[in-house]
């Protein structure tokens, strides 16, 4: 649930780009997160970035992942439903269960 419980609404994804960033690094990669101007039309929005992690002595990979970070409002946290086998939460099954799996 950690990516699921970090919201990140269209225009505010600083704090899974710092999730991001946190969890690779433990992992091992080199991790560069590169500024990239608000969303157009959200006059209070927040510094966001692209997260770039690469195996340290390969900074030109062959091979790159590529999402986005944010979600639709509302946002509402994880929930596992274990007898059932449903996992809910706002991207659960979009771009978060995406993120985990290239993480994998």
């Amino acid at each position: 649930g950690v990516l699921i419980d970090t919201p990140s609404i269209s225009g505010f994804e600083q704090a899974m780009a710092r999730c991001l960033h946190s969890f690779l690094r433990g992992q091992g990669w080199e991790v560069v997160l590169q500024p990239v101007p608000p969303q157009r039309g959200l006059v209070d929005g927040e510094e966001r970035f692209n997260v770039f992690a690469h195996r340290p002595g390969a900074p030109n990979p062959e091979l790159i992942f590529n999402t986005h970070m944010d979600t639709v409002p509302p946002y509402f946290p994880a929930k596992l439903d274990r007898a059932a086998g449903i996992l809910r939460g706002r991207g659960a099954c979009d771009t978060k269960s995406l993120m985990a799996a290239q993480m994998l």
